[in-house]
Formats: structure tokens, sequence, C-alpha cells
């Protein structure tokens, strides 16, 4: 294990210096273990939707099983969509362009991403992108 000050040291030299190898297997244990987790629950959700319809003995009761599937197909696919984001981050993780914003390239931070393994932007620009989404929204 890695103590804070050595998972936080970064070459002085070099203002866009790319995260230490490191901080990237720190990142990348802590994708890998959160990929897991996910996957394990997504395997119970699927597993919850093998009752079959019919098994369902009354119509309050079926719309109850109808309500709680879909709220599961809900959690299961946005469990599927954070899957994806992680395998997306552990593909890019180890390039050199892992670790800047998309948005303005500037550096996203390890404690950003220590927090938020799949952030793509800095806080500034994910900032700025929730406040225009939630102005469209409305």
């Amino acid at each position: 294990m890695y103590t804070q000050e050595e998972t936080y040291e970064r070459p002085v030299s070099d203002k866009r210096a790319p995260l230490t190898k490191k901080q990237k297997m720190l990142l990348e244990k802590k994708l890998l273990n959160w990929h897991h987790r996910l996957s394990l629950e997504e395997a119970v959700i699927k597993n919850s939707f093998k009752v079959k319809k019919h098994e369902v003995s009354d119509q309050v009761d079926r719309a109850l099983f109808e309500a709680d599937l879909s709220r599961q197909f809900r959690v299961c696919s946005r469990t599927q969509k954070l899957i994806r984001k992680i395998d997306n981050s552990l593909l890019f993780l180890f390039d050199d362009d892992f670790g800047y914003c998309v948005t303005c390239g500037m550096e996203i931070g390890f404690k950003r991403l220590e927090i938020r393994p799949i952030a793509t932007e800095c806080y500034e620009c994910k900032s700025i992108s929730e406040f225009k989404e939630k102005v469209e929204h409305y």
C-alpha cells in the first residue's frame, strides 16, 4: 500500500504532468473492485427477473410485481451504463491523455479521480455542463 504522500506526489517540472504509475495503479484497483461489485449486483438483479408473471396470484400482486420489475430494469440499465464507463476508464487508464478534461484539456486532478475514477471532465467543466443541463431541463 502507498502512503498518502507517495500517492499525491507529482513531478514539479511539468505543469501538465501525467498521473504517476502509483496513482494509476491505485485507480485501476479501485475501478476493478467497483466493476466486480457492480457485476455481482447486476447478476442478483437479473436473477430476480426469473420470477414468472403467472406465478403471481392476483391483479394487485401482478401490478406490484410489474412496478417492481420496471424499477429493477431501470437499476439494471444504470448499472450496465456505469459498468461500460468503468470499462472505458480501465481501457484508457494507462494512456497519456487519461486524467485530463475532455472539454478544456486541463488536469482533472488525482483527488477528483480518486473520488470519481470515471470522471472525464474537470470540476469546473462538469459544474458548467450540469448547470446547462439543469437550465435546459426547466
